[in-house]
């Protein structure tokens, strides 16, 4: 039984336009999130990941930002075309978003579950009282002691992990479809951090709530993550399920990025290889691929087209011109 497709991502473009230039900070996503799936996007700092994430919600801020080009079809509509009354009924009720700072993206002046029941009382119609108690059920749910008690405090009163607690209770309050997680367990503790993302993944069992996970964290996304989608400058440069990569990853920048990762098997210790050289200047993108400067495996046509995303095994899909042009277009 085939699963169904809940988000489907095409050629997505957002870029910003700067005194300093034209920033393509996304410049050709593709990627597909299947109902209950989780899909982790991985990439080093500035390849776009985020962006992705915040044209998916239409949170871009215009000016200086513009979705340019693309389709963001979930649950069979183009969000992209979708008016903003359309987008705001769709935020925070179908799709939810965790942020990186919970600090800064919690309200110091409301308490917590003022803040949890705005959610509930604008997309589920209810009154104060059944928001309030459904606030109380979430935080009880994703383990915060004395819930009862605790929905009445503000943010500075919780600690950094309690806090991150509070934002997936949000971003849960109204059973989302899809929830995308923009670094959840940045500046937390690894006991932390491990209780953050056992929690996330068992919510998504309770729920049935797809899940796109953006980390740094290969080991997150190896232990969590069915497909992954690996993001270079903007561009999707391999796209697989997580078995597939770990196993046989295709692209040189994937190489670089499992190189560089400690081994901690006696027979596979060696020195860690880092990605030589610095990601691109997104105003001044190379003329051929994008990760041609700093690939050892390039050939000179690397360095005079951009080779574009194609289905070198089924299910695989990668972006390199080492696997020539042949194999079905992704498009």
């Amino acid at each position: 039984m085939g699963q169904e497709l809940l988000l489907q991502v095409k050629d997505l473009r957002t870029h910003f336009y700067t005194e300093a230039g034209v920033v393509k900070a996304v410049d050709g996503v593709d990627l597909e999130i299947n109902k209950g799936e989780t899909l982790g996007v991985v990439g080093e700092s500035g390849s776009g990941k985020s962006i992705t994430a915040m044209s998916i919600m239409r949170l871009i801020p215009v000016p200086p930002g513009k979705i340019v080009s693309g389709e963001v079809m979930f649950s069979g509509k183009d969000l992209i075309k979708a008016t903003e009354s359309e987008m705001m009924k769709i935020r925070g009720n179908e799709i939810a978003m965790i942020f990186q700072d919970p600090m800064t993206s919690l309200n110091p002046v409301l308490t917590v579950g003022e803040q949890i029941m705005e959610a509930i009382i604008l997309h589920q119609k209810t009154g104060r009282s059944e928001a309030k108690k459904r606030a109380v059920e979430m935080l009880k749910k994703v383990g915060i002691p004395e819930a009862e008690s605790r929905v009445n405090n503000y943010p500075h009163q919780f600690s950094g992990g309690m806090r991150q607690r509070v934002m997936i209770a949000m971003a849960l309050s109204c059973n989302p479809k899809l929830l995308i997680a923009d670094e959840p367990t940045t500046a937390l503790d690894v006991t932390i951090q491990a209780q953050i993302l056992d929690l996330m993944n068992n919510l998504k069992k309770d729920f049935g709530t797809a899940i796109m996970l953006i980390t740094h964290d290969l080991g997150v996304v190896a232990e969590l993550c069915q497909k992954v989608l690996v993001m270079y400058a903007g561009n999707t440069v391999e796209y697989t399920n997580a078995e597939a990569l770990f196993a046989a990853p295709k692209h040189p920048y994937t190489w670089g990025l499992l190189g560089s990762l400690p081994k901690l098997d006696e027979s596979e210790k060696q020195r860690l290889e880092p990605i030589e050289g610095q990601p691109p200047d997104l105003r001044r993108l190379p003329q051929g691929c994008n990760f041609a400067p700093r690939c050892k495996h390039k050939k000179p046509i690397c360095e005079q087209q951009k080779p574009t995303l194609q289905e070198i095994e089924q299910g695989h899909f990668v972006s390199c011109f080492l696997y020539g042009e042949g194999g079905k277009r992704h498009d």
